[in-house]
């Protein structure tokens, strides 16, 4: 009777395993840590370590496009008529390992933007004797991710950078203006440049191979001086307008001396910088051969 009361009435109690609820317990708290550790790598890691390498890539694209400048410049002045180099431009930004997305650029040479010269310079002066131009522009785009979209413009020798805190001249062209007892004294290279129309996207660098074709000095004097003029149709006037006001008031001329003026209702605008009592002008005009590979 006894035994089959063990059998049949009352059960052994059941025994939790408390090692296997740690082990849970355990797991899920990896997960948690985990998902917390992701979050933080992508929130702040991912975005600083991006941003980072947006703002190296604007050094090496506003380092490339001044090499380019300075060796137009110096084959211009040289004379070097018959000599083809080579700039590497770096396209985009590479991807943030595991987590980013590469970031696209692009490259352009467009002697036109729409019916327009995407940049045109011409200086004259008030008696006729000075009628030069120069036309042409290259221009870098890219729309970064976590750095200010960039947008590079090589433009007669002046390299202007545009982004969201607006357009500004960053290396400026081969122009100077002289105050002297004998009048105001200007320098100045016209570049224009000419090429097949193209346009490269991609991340890889890509080069741009430039020739210079023509490279011709002029002097000009007037004893009395003379109402000099030094125009340009660009899509960024402020940066132009502010890149003469700056350069003219360095020259230290007199008052009154120098005048800037923007006009336009919609782009190419317009500006223009007046230098009057001008007694001396040396100017160098190229015209230089591009292509884009």
């Amino acid at each position: 009777m006894a035994r089959r009361q063990a059998r049949g009435g009352l059960r052994a109690p059941l025994r939790t395993d408390r090692r296997a609820v740690s082990g849970v317990v355990a797991a899920a708290l990896g997960v948690v840590l985990i998902s917390i550790l992701l979050t933080m790598v992508v929130t702040f890691w991912v975005p600083a370590w991006g941003y980072d390498n947006e703002v190296e890539h604007a050094r090496d694209v506003l380092g490339a496009f001044g090499d380019f400048k300075s060796s137009v410049e110096i084959r211009a002045v040289q004379g070097s008529t018959n000599q083809t180099v080579t700039s590497s431009v770096p396209l985009g930004v590479g991807a943030v390992p595991l987590f980013g997305a590469e970031t696209q650029g692009q490259l352009s040479y467009r002697y036109l933007e729409g019916d327009t010269p995407r940049f045109e310079a011409r200086i004259t002066d008030s008696g006729g004797s000075v009628n030069l131009s120069a036309a042409g522009a290259l221009r870098y785009e890219i729309v970064n991710r976590y750095y200010d979209p960039q947008t590079y413009s090589y433009e007669s020798g002046a390299v202007v950078l545009d982004q969201r805190e607006g357009a500004a001249v960053r290396l400026p062209p081969a122009f100077s203006i002289s105050n002297t007892t004998g009048g105001v004294l200007v320098s100045l290279t016209l570049v224009t440049l000419e090429g097949e129309a193209r346009t490269l996207t991609g991340v890889e660098p890509r080069t741009i191979t430039s020739r210079v074709t023509v490279a011709h000095a002029q002097e000009f004097a007037w004893p009395a001086g003379t109402v000099l003029s030094f125009e340009v149709w660009t899509w960024y006037p402020s940066a132009w307008a502010r890149y003469f006001n700056d350069t003219a008031a360095s020259a230290g001329l007199p008052e009154g001396a120098s005048e800037v003026t923007t006009t336009g209702l919609e782009a190419p605008w317009r500006v223009a910088l007046i230098l009057e009592g001008v007694s001396q002008l040396a100017v160098t005009s190229a015209l230089v051969q591009v292509q884009l590979d």
